[in-house]
């Protein structure tokens, strides 16, 4: 994996640091809960909740990047939508 450059690239990698940490928390007090100990259920489905929502920040930041990058890929996908209705 290559070095990030620039701030944007910094914040997309922090925030995924931070849902990679938020899983592995929830992953751990989950197998602590079906083993009989640990935090409540509402506990554990809020911090799933918050790991879902980082990672959905994540990707939305990735993808407003783009700016129209798939101009050119939405322009060929139509071209051979055209030609399969021939």
């Amino acid at each position: 994996m290559r070095r990030p450059k620039t701030v944007e690239e910094w914040i997309t990698l922090l925030m995924y640091a931070m849902a990679v940490i938020i899983y592995i928390v929830v992953a751990f007090q989950l197998a602590k809960k079906l083993l009989g100990g640990s935090w409540a259920t509402e506990n554990i489905l809020i911090a799933a909740v918050m790991g879902l929502a980082a990672q959905g920040f994540t990707s939305q930041r990735m993808l407003s990047r783009l700016d129209g990058k798939f101009e050119q890929f939405e322009k060929r996908f139509e071209e051979h939508l055209a030609k399969r209705k021939h």
